[in-house]
């Protein structure tokens, strides 16, 4: 019982530490005013990783987020992709425009309803295999996530697949 005492404590100690990316891009309303409407266009896709011996990992029951490709959204997918510091929360008014699904057990996802645009795809990448850790699932924003650019047009129906 104290050795697992001993080992969430560290956990928590370490995640108190933690460093947190503090954003430097400004969010700024009009770049979002393309998104403020409905749309006809859809995308759809799976996300997955290929092991060493060939097989896919999926990503089951991830969460899979579609955020406009502003160069308030470039410098948040360019930290979740690189590197493992926590990001400072967003700028409230952005979180209207972020739209999130769960992918399924093969790791399919699917956004209706969207206007033509250029976007960013992002799925956290935390199913990698790492040994004597089993709390990864548990541990907030460590690892890295698969993250893709994908440009709609009106009506358009875009079939993606998100994998390293």
């Amino acid at each position: 019982m104290r050795k697992w005492t001993l080992f969430f404590v560290m956990i928590l100690c370490s995640c108190a530490t933690e460093k947190i990316y503090q954003r430097k891009t400004a969010f700024n309303p009009s770049d979002y005013e393309p998104y403020n409407k409905p749309g006809n266009a859809t995308i759809t896709g799976q996300a997955y990783a290929t092991l060493r011996g060939g097989s896919a990992r999926y990503a089951a029951g991830k969460t899979v987020t579609l955020v406009p490709a502003t160069s308030y959204t470039a410098e948040w997918i360019g930290q979740i992709s690189q590197s493992k510091a926590a990001i400072a929360p967003a700028d409230e008014r952005f979180l209207k425009y972020e739209k999130q699904c769960l992918a399924d057990d093969l790791g399919r996802f699917t956004f209706t309803g969207l206007p033509a645009g250029r976007y960013y795809l992002a799925c956290p990448r935390f199913w990698d295999a790492r040994p004597n850790i089993g709390v990864i699932e548990s541990i907030p924003r460590t690892g890295s996530a698969l993250t893709m650019p994908v440009e709609l047009k009106d009506g358009e129906f875009k079939e993606v697949t998100l994998s390293p």
